[in-house]
């Protein structure tokens, strides 16, 4: 499966080196990872990563690492990346970190194992604070944050979201 997990955002320097920014913490590239780009539903890759580096953090709260690609050599191969999104060909992903469409084929429980509803999305509000819509069998939709003092377990394999027991979520 090839998850994006990041973005190019230009070049750095004459040898071949790009910015990039990760869209979430736990994939941060380390030195022999292999990486897809795809620009303009054109696929570039694979390319091994010979180092990653630290930056900065930019103006927006972004932290900026330096990547140098095998076989990317100058300004001319590397300018081809930019404003690419950077994929990685995973077969399990980190803790905590679950794809949208697979949570979208869960269904919700109470703290006694019944059905709240089915969850139909999963929406961002700001950078790692997500909502979960779930819609209710009298097709009433409501909102419960995605973050661990509300959800006690999450299980893709079963489809199956376990509420904790958290006073007044359900009464929306």
């Amino acid at each position: 499966m090839l998850l994006k997990i990041g973005q190019v955002l230009n070049t750095k320097g004459l040898h071949g080196e790009i910015k990039a920014t990760f869209f979430y913490s736990k994939f941060i590239v380390k030195e022999n990872d292999i990486l897809f780009f795809e620009k303009g539903g054109n696929i570039f890759g694979p390319y091994k990563v010979l180092y990653s580096k630290y930056y900065k953090v930019d103006k927006d709260g972004r932290n900026i690492y330096i990547l140098k690609l095998d076989n990317v050599e100058n300004i001319t191969k590397s300018d081809i990346l930019t404003k690419s999104v950077i994929g990685q060909d995973i077969k399990t992903l980190p803790e905590n970190i679950f794809i949208v469409s697979e949570l979208k084929k869960c269904v919700l429980l109470n703290i006694d194992n019944n059905i709240v509803g089915n969850i139909v999305d999963v929406t961002q509000l700001k950078r790692g604070y997500s909502l979960l819509i779930v819609r209710k069998n009298n097709g009433e939709e409501i909102f419960v944050p995605f973050i661990k003092e509300i959800i006690d377990w999450i299980d893709i394999n079963n489809k199956k979201v376990m509420l904790k027991n958290v006073s007044g979520i359900l009464d929306q």
